[in-house]
């Protein structure tokens, strides 16, 4: 029997499980699962061959070459790209959607030069979730589709759509805005919600992550 697992450790070498899955667009939970012997998703185990350049035939059945001399890339790999959508994350436009199991994933394909030309995004982070809620309504709509920029090196943009993780009651979709005194607000679209104001002198003390921005819902955002 293959030892799949044995083949991620020798693949990934040093790099820790966050890194293995940052690098792969999956579950960090998920990435040590891999590395301590449990076996990964058709799904995850794409990722990792196309991360490594390695044969999934060969990272699956140790059958063939490692690396095939004659390996060019499908035309579909040239002309798109696969985005991970986990069915059973979901962002909430309102108070807090749970997020739960990231190994029940699907991907959706997007036209390769419009994510990379156009968008000017990294496929490698990105990831669609679905709308829960009518916070953000008329904006998103509960159960739209958005596409969600994981890049940790973007700067807050002024009134820009994030996903939020707010003090670990799970993910948020609102607005983001910047004010002069150094508060943030957080705003939905739909007028029924009131906004919220954090106090500058108080954001170290708010457990606020910022997951991605939102850039495309249906339309570019």
């Amino acid at each position: 029997m293959v030892n799949i697992s044995k083949k991620i450790n020798e693949l990934s070498g040093d790099i820790s499980p966050a890194e293995l899955a940052r690098r792969c667009n999956f579950a960090h939970n998920s990435a040590k699962k891999y590395l301590a012997g449990g076996t990964p998703s058709v799904e995850a185990a794409i990722a990792i061959a196309d991360e490594f350049g390695v044969s999934l035939d060969w990272l699956l059945t140790g059958k063939g070459e490692m690396r095939p001399q004659n390996h060019f890339p499908s035309i579909l790999d040239e002309e798109f790209v696969f985005v991970p959508n986990p069915r059973s994350v979901r962002g909430s436009a309102g108070h807090g959607e749970e997020v739960l199991d990231e190994s029940d994933v699907r991907r959706i394909a997007f036209r390769r030069d419009w994510v990379e030309r156009e968008m000017r995004l990294d496929p490698k982070r990105l990831q669609l979730i679905s709308v829960v809620g009518d916070s953000m309504e008329p904006t998103l709509r509960d159960g739209e589709l958005i596409l969600v920029d994981l890049r940790e090196e973007f700067r807050i943009r002024h009134d820009a759509i994030y996903v939020l993780d707010h003090n670990g009651v799970g993910l948020r979709i609102k607005r983001l805005a910047r004010m002069s005194d150094g508060d943030l607000v957080i705003k939905s679209d739909n007028q029924n919600y009131p906004p919220e104001r954090i106090p500058a002198d108080r954001l170290s003390d708010i457990e606020l992550r910022v997951v991605g921005r939102v850039v495309w819902g249906g339309r570019r955002m």
